[in-house]
């Protein structure tokens, strides 16, 4: 009876349990508490440090992230150990030089880890000389010990790292880049029908759906980087899984540019109706049969090759149609906009096909796989400058006060300074004093706790029990965090502060406090650059986002976006997904709900908007015969500078936080204009006896150029109903 009973429990308790979390979990706990046994064993003499390396690896959470992160890990913390040998052992006495190299690596090193090259490096660097620095003050001749007991610590936890998440529960982001090719093939396979059924009738929501798409190609990209590390087989087909990214990202914006398109009129409804329903169902299949076996069935190729000529039938017995002759140009191409997007969405399925049956691709470089750029931006040189002075600033107090915890202190600055503002949740430094005074009531808690528990750390079981738990928790919960978060940072330090308290000696009163203050304090001075300093806000990250968003795609209207570097397509892809998390993040009586929701309807709106110009800009005049180009180039011109003027003024007003001039006699003129173009396009197109796919080519593509107008038009009413002014600025100080 007994058993009987508890089997429901334990299978309600492997419910509610998250495995992938707990596997983390149990790795932190595993390799810290190797980690502290072997420092331990070996007398080292900072076992905390080797700790603290094991928990920052493991939060990489795939093999070949923890070996690439473990490698510019150790980089850094040599070079930073150096630098802080030779700062202190060598300028300490010359407090100008000194507090001026301090200030200089800081800087350089934050900034630094804004770029794309050994990011993590330059940032360790920083942590380590601040670390050597503040650890070796009253007795700078022994700077080198200092160095050299950290590069141990660092490395012995690096080995630990490895070999535990190599060994147990191993999470290898190869495996994880198949899985989330599988959700990218889903979203698509589910979202082709509903497009296609937009064809005969107003459905909304489609764009919507495939809004966050660019988030999951990103993440297929980090993958991609982290699984070559892993095999080398994976690593022979990266070539081939970055060209897919890239055909599945072009996909779901085929898909999103159906949304603003208007249901087909008569008579092509009641004639194609069926044949773009079969399309769409043939093209999720192929979805499917991608994710599947790798491949398109050839049955599914002679059926989407059967109905494309169907279709084409159709459109030109259409063409001699009295009553198709008396459509108006935008219902005309609109129709042609969907069957467009259906037709490369076909050729889309056909060039993986291909592209998976390859023998060889490619290798892709490996700067074809970084997210960020070259170099660190302004944004980043002031981070940098930042946390720079806030360290200086702990420096200079531990040197001349020298209060309780002043090593820590430092670090603690450094580290809230560097990291606070990155948190994922997209608060920035908005909370920065609030979270002062949390924290100063839960590290008082905390250090009373301490003290009253002093005896019982005494004991190794107490102790390494207490120290396993709070690891397995700590992995637990940092699993699902896209990042480290700001109590997780908390969470971490004061567990390394607990260990370096070293409960088998007698553990002093002052030493207690001394965690108490260095944290509370070193939170105080962060807060306070945080807060007065270029602070960091969701508003002004929002602000300061989709101007650059704008001001980018302005700027690419000539030839499209095509020549830019994939960090940068990124970036212009994932900037309506960010602009979202700062927009959850605004939540208050500034910026009540209803206005959120009105940011929330432009984001959108912007991001169609951009992905309809990515589709069309330098696509029209190349698909058209030699005898139309001269005639159509200067009417494609005067387009883009109607729609690159609107970006920019778009742009401005927002950065600004202001409503935009009005451009509507502008856009309606220019979308007059167009109107003319696409009737002059359908004349052309039946003296010339054009195919049907040449037809849907051009006639398509001008419904693209004419649904950015319109695009354009709604987002400069929306634009004007904001009210930016009332929460742009430091509204939370």
């Amino acid at each position: 009876m007994e058993t009987a009973a508890q089997h429901p429990l334990l299978r309600r308790l492997a419910a509610t349990l998250h495995l992938p979390a707990a596997a983390l979990g149990l790795q932190m706990a595993l390799a810290g508490m190797t980690a502290f046994f072997f420092a331990q064993v070996l007398r080292l003499q900072y076992p905390s440090w080797s700790v603290f390396t094991v928990i920052v690896l493991l939060l990489a959470r795939y093999v070949g992230a923890v070996e690439e992160k473990a490698f510019l890990r150790l980089i850094g913390t040599i070079l930073g150990g150096v630098l802080g040998y030779l700062a202190t052992g060598g300028w300490q006495q010359s407090p100008v030089a000194y507090l001026t190299m301090a200030f200089v690596v800081v800087t350089l090193s934050v900034a630094f880890f804004g770029q794309s090259r050994a990011p993590y490096a330059f940032f360790l660097t920083g942590i380590t000389f601040i670390v050597i620095a503040s650890n070796s003050m009253d007795h700078p001749q022994d700077s080198w010990a200092y160095a050299l007991a950290r590069i141990e610590e660092v490395l012995l936890g690096i080995v630990v790292s490895m070999v535990v998440q190599t060994t147990v529960f191993p999470s290898y982001a190869n495996r994880d880049f198949r899985r989330v090719l599988g959700t990218a093939l889903d979203e698509l396979a589910t979202a082709t029908p509903l497009a296609a059924e937009r064809f005969s009738r107003e459905r909304t929501g489609l764009a919507a759906s495939l809004r966050d798409f660019p988030r999951l190609a990103s993440q297929m990209r980090t993958l991609l980087r982290f699984g070559a590390r892993e095999s080398a087989g994976f690593r022979k087909e990266i070539g081939r899984h970055g060209q897919a990214i890239g055909q599945f990202a072009r996909a779901a914006s085929l898909l999103r540019s159906i949304e603003p398109l208007r249901p087909a009129p008569e008579p092509y409804r009641s004639r194609l109706a069926d044949d773009v329903a079969r399309a769409g169902g043939l093209l999720a299949a192929g979805w499917e049969e991608l994710g599947r076996h790798s491949r398109l069935d050839e049955a599914t190729k002679a059926a989407l090759q059967e109905t494309a000529d169907r279709i084409g039938q159709t459109i030109i017995d259409l063409r001699s149609d009295p009553q198709v002759r008396q459509l108006e140009a935008a219902s005309v191409v609109d129709v042609s906009g969907t069957l467009l997007a259906l037709q490369q969405l076909r050729q889309t399925l056909l060039d993986l096909d291909v592209l998976w049956q390859t023998e060889q691709c490619p290798p892709l470089r490996e700067e074809k796989l970084a997210l960020a750029p070259p170099w660190p931006d302004g944004f980043w040189l002031r981070h940098g400058m930042r946390a720079g002075l806030a360290t200086v600033t702990a420096l200079v107090i531990e040197n001349w006060l020298s209060p309780p915890g002043g090593a820590f202190m430092v670090l603690c600055a450094f580290n809230f300074t560097a990291l606070n503002a990155l948190s994922p949740e997209g608060s920035g430094d908005r909370g920065s004093f609030d979270y002062v005074v949390l924290f100063t009531l839960v590290m008082a808690g905390g250090a009373l706790a301490l003290i009253a528990g002093t005896p019982l750390m005494a004991s190794y079981a107490v102790f390494n029990i207490f120290i396993a738990t709070w690891l397995f928790l700590f992995g637990y919960w940092a699993h699902d965090r896209n990042g480290i978060t700001v109590p997780m940072q908390v969470s971490f330090l004061v567990l390394i502060s607990i260990i370096g308290l070293n409960a088998q000696e007698p553990v002093s009163f002052q030493k207690i406090t001394g965690t108490f203050f260095g944290l509370v304090n070193g939170f105080l001075i962060a807060s306070v650059y945080q807060r007065l300093l270029w602070p960091v806000l969701p508003q002004r990250q929002l602000q300061r986002g989709i101007a650059g968003y704008l001001r980018t795609v302005a700027d690419c209207l000539p030839g499209g976006f095509d020549h830019l570097p994939v960090w940068q397509r990124t970036k212009i892809a994932l900037t309506p997904s960010q602009g979202r998390v700062y927009l959850r993040a605004m939540a208050g009586p500034a910026c009540p709900a209803d206005e959120r929701q009105r940011l929330e309807d432009y984001l959108l709106t912007l991001q169609q908007l951009v992905g309809e110009i990515s589709l069309s800009v330098g696509r029209l005049l190349p698909a058209c015969p030699p005898a139309l180009i001269e005639e159509l180039t200067p009417r494609v011109d005067a387009t883009r500078g109607t729609m690159k003027s609107g970006l920019h003024e778009l742009a401005d007003a927002f950065a600004s936080a202001r409503p935009p001039a009005d451009h509507s006699a502008e856009i309606r003129t220019a979308l007059g204009e167009w109107d003319k173009l696409i009737d002059l396009l359908r004349t052309r197109l039946r003296e010339q006896d054009a195919d049907a796919a040449t037809g849907v080519t051009l006639m398509g593509t001008a419904a693209r150029y004419r649904t950015s107008l319109v695009l354009l038009a709604r987002a400069f009413d929306e634009a004007r109903q904001l009210k930016l002014s009332d929460y742009m600025g430091d509204v939370a100080l």
